[in-house]
């Protein structure tokens, strides 16, 4: 018995989806025989395989995606009025900007000077800083210390020298710099090392894996979600957009 390449195609595509009961319709001739026409039409229509793996890498994107707009819905609320989270810009501004960050990640220092330029420009921004350590201990340790400065009512006087300072940052230095924007640093050694702290990194954590959000600096604009740096002038005309949407 001979199979066609049709023939042969839809028992690959059959045999994804039941392997061993498809299988078991074939003779050991038969399975022999396929296996070497599959492998010589591999041989010979590799884009075939391309292709597919393009589309399955695709539509593995697009489904991410669609569940991390879902995601988005249900916690926009955890993230947008959450308290333990630091508002800066317009409390009350008609669109909010969320940057999830680390102290350690070179994009996210590259981006500060530009989210405070944002904030001098459009006085009706409010954007929203998310401690999302991933880059190592150091990472971990510095935001700790940056959400206890936030229960002192100092969070952007902090986040802006840690994010200016040149050079590597250590504890001692990172404390140093706490003292000069006059936080009280027993009590900022303290509060990091709290339960209280704790629970908002990995209440932070547990948002980014919902929305995907892997890597900083990650962004929120409104409903939309960006993976990565996002220039001025491209934030500005994300802006741009969300506010043409809310005045249609």
């Amino acid at each position: 018995m001979r199979f066609s390449k049709i023939l042969l195609l839809s028992f690959v595509m059959l045999s994804l989806v039941s392997p061993i009961s498809i299988a078991g319709g074939f003779t050991d001739s038969q399975k022999s025989e396929m296996e070497d026409m599959f492998k010589d039409y591999i041989m010979n229509n590799p884009k075939v395989i391309v292709d597919s793996l393009n589309k399955f890498q695709i539509d593995q994107r697009v489904e991410a995606q669609k569940a991390a707009k879902d995601a988005l819905e249900q916690e926009y609320d955890n993230i947008v009025n959450n308290e333990d989270h630091a508002v800066v810009g317009n409390p009350k501004g008609d669109i909010t900007v969320v940057e999830f960050f680390d102290y350690n990640c070179g994009y996210c220092k590259k981006a500060f000077p530009e989210i405070q330029q944002l904030i001098n420009d459009d006085k009706e921004v409010r954007v929203i800083f998310i401690d999302f350590p991933v880059l190592g201990p150091s990472s971990m340790d510095f935001a700790k210390y940056s959400v206890a400065a936030n229960m002192q009512g100092k969070y952007f006087e902090f986040h802006s020298a840690l994010m200016n300072h040149k050079g590597q940052k250590t504890k001692e230095i990172v404390l140093e710099l706490a003292k000069e924007v006059g936080l009280d640093v027993e009590k900022l050694k303290k509060d990091a090392e709290s339960e209280k702290v704790a629970e908002i990194l990995k209440n932070n954590r547990e948002i980014a894996g919902k929305l995907s959000i892997r890597g900083t600096p990650g962004f929120i604009v409104e409903k939309e979600i960006i993976g990565g740096y996002i220039p001025l002038d491209d934030m500005k005309q994300l802006i741009s957009d969300e506010r043409a949407k809310k005045a249609k």
